[in-house]
């Protein structure tokens, strides 16, 4: 397993559950091969309207496995209670959570109310135009396999329809999803034993199409991220070094952005923020692919995000060989200057870094607290627990 893959599995290990598929994905065939020679240079790049709309575009700074998702108005998140799992949404303050229901009177403590779902239903949310989407599993025609679906649901939970079957994968296999929307698109990994493809489907026409695919036994692809009319997403076939790539649904093209990198990354502004193999945080436009670094000793397995404002680097994965001894989120601005230390000293606890609002955690004792940002800069911090 690629070693992207073991730290999403080590990052969510609260959240996650066994289960069972991958799926397929939107667009116009481009057949790409494994080749990094294939990649087109990004003299010409199409980028497109890179203006955020809420509404149609993916939410980059809320975690990998989408634990949290952000509407116009609010967010949603799964929970679990004795019925199942409970889809919940939060309003803009956080302090009105309540089930995904329509129903009148209803308790929300049976499978009959429209937010509870079944242990078929991947606890992933994913905000687009007045849906929520998550995935549902279905048993195959062959008994030994399992059928993986994009599913959505309104967002008052009054209707629930099947998209499209993404794949089939066999009963009892360990799956990670990976999926992400993107104006108008659905984007998800299929993995195999030596190889790993990366398709995109429309989500109201046509079939799902090729992206792009790597070969090799360590080979990996991930931190898919949205910007404008394409995506941004990482490649590797060693699971060591990764190079950081955009394909642009302008033009149905791949570019190769940057040539050595950490796995993690972040975009905002025109801007992209990554850590090069020796610890050192560059800063490259997006206009001019000028770089420019920015500090140095850093790990290659920190954690990047941004939300516009602060960029955020979270030492989770070097912490966890130490019982996560000296935990911390560093908050810094975008041109490097630090600002804040979030102590999460001894703490497990997973992080969505949220957008400009809120950070979110879930905490090894199953709580799940949040973190107003307007506490960036202040000498004490205070979580709140959420709902």
């Amino acid at each position: 397993m690629n070693k992207c893959i073991k730290n999403l599995k080590q990052r969510y290990l609260i959240l996650l559950i066994t289960l069972l598929a991958f799926f397929a994905g939107c667009g116009e065939s481009i057949n790409k091969d494994d080749k990094p020679e294939d990649l087109i240079s990004v003299n010409g790049i199409h980028f497109g309207d890179t203006k955020y709309n809420v509404s149609t575009d993916m939410d980059n700074c809320f975690g990998y496995l989408n634990v949290y998702t952000k509407s116009e108005t609010g967010y949603y998140n799964f929970d679990m209670n004795n019925s199942g799992k409970i889809l919940l949404y939060m309003d803009r303050e956080l302090d009105k959570v309540v089930p995904v229901c329509s129903r009148i009177n209803c308790t929300h403590d049976n499978l009959d109310c429209d937010a509870v779902f079944s242990e078929f239903i991947y606890p992933e949310v994913i905000y687009n135009e007045g849906y929520i989407y998550t995935e549902m599993i279905e048993e195959a025609e062959d008994k030994n396999m399992m059928d993986f679906y994009l599913y959505k649901v309104s967002a008052d939970g009054s209707k629930r329809e099947k998209v499209f079957k993404m794949y089939t994968y066999l009963k009892n296999a360990s799956i990670i999803p990976s999926v992400y929307i993107h104006r108008g698109c659905v984007y998800y990994l299929l993995t195999e034993t030596d190889n790993v493809s990366l398709y995109k489907k429309d989500l109201k026409k046509g079939e799902p199409e090729l992206i792009y695919k790597y070969k090799g036994e360590f080979s990996d692809i991930c931190n898919i991220k949205g910007y404008g009319e394409g995506i941004f997403f990482s490649r590797s076939q060693d699971g060591v070094s990764y190079q950081i790539a955009y394909h642009s649904c302008i033009d149905n093209k791949t570019y190769d952005i940057v040539g050595d990198s950490c796995w993690s990354y972040a975009i905002t502004d025109d801007f992209i923020y990554y850590i090069s193999p020796d610890g050192q945080l560059n800063k490259m436009s997006l206009k001019d692919l000028k770089t420019q670094a920015l500090m140095d000793n850093l790990s290659r397995s920190d954690e990047l995000s941004t939300d516009g404002k602060y960029l955020y680097i979270d030492n989770y994965n070097e912490s966890s060989m130490q019982n996560f001894k000296d935990r911390k989120i560093d908050v810094y601005t975008l041109g490097g200057e630090k600002v804040d230390t979030i102590d999460l000293d001894k703490q497990y606890s997973t992080c969505d870094f949220g957008d400009e609002n809120y950070m979110f955690f879930g905490f090894n004792d199953g709580t799940k607290k949040y973190f107003d940002k307007s506490q960036i800069g202040i000498a004490s911090h205070e979580w709140k627990m959420l709902g």
